[in-house]
């Protein structure tokens, strides 16, 4: 059985949303103005609508640039629920990225998952793990091992 949960919120702005609104969308709720998600009976977790941007991970257009500014997009709607960074290692992020916090809310879509390993840590472009890095309650570094898949040497790619 799945529950489908839709609810308004009418304030505030959202840069995380692409793409300009023409007269006739300001008529419709947009992406940041109506918000969607689903409970299934696997799990008691609630996919937010900002997982569905998750899905760009798995583009094979995309580049390792692009994932990180998508995953600080994540993390940013993350604090914005609830209230700062995820804490821990990798496999602990991802977690809380995959519907495993306080709130049991979801910011990757569940066929990301493909890009899970066995350990539970989210994979870069070459396979390797993503170095996640507290460097505030509001702040994280993102770390791409590039593809030598050794962290913090030239190759690396980080976030901004």
């Amino acid at each position: 059985m799945i529950l489908l949960i839709v609810w308004w919120s009418s304030g505030g702005s959202s840069s995380f949303f692409r793409g300009s609104e023409s007269s006739a969308d300001k008529r419709q709720p947009s992406l940041h103005q109506q918000a969607v998600s689903i409970v299934d009976d696997d799990s008691d977790r609630t996919q937010m609508p900002v997982a569905a941007e998750s899905l760009q991970l798995l583009d094979p257009q995309s580049n390792v640039r692009e994932d990180l500014a998508l995953i600080q997009q994540l993390l940013q709607e993350y604090r914005r629920n609830l209230g700062g960074n995820p804490i821990g290692e990798n496999d602990e992020v991802t977690a809380a990225l995959s519907g495993q916090n306080g709130k049991k809310l979801a910011y990757l879509a569940d066929e990301v998952k493909r890009l899970i390993d066995a350990r539970g840590c989210l994979l870069d472009r070459w396979g390797n793990p993503y170095v996640f890095h507290a460097m505030s309650g509001t702040i994280m570094e993102i770390r791409s091992p590039g593809p030598d898949g050794i962290p913090y040497n030239a190759d690396d790619q980080v976030s901004e």
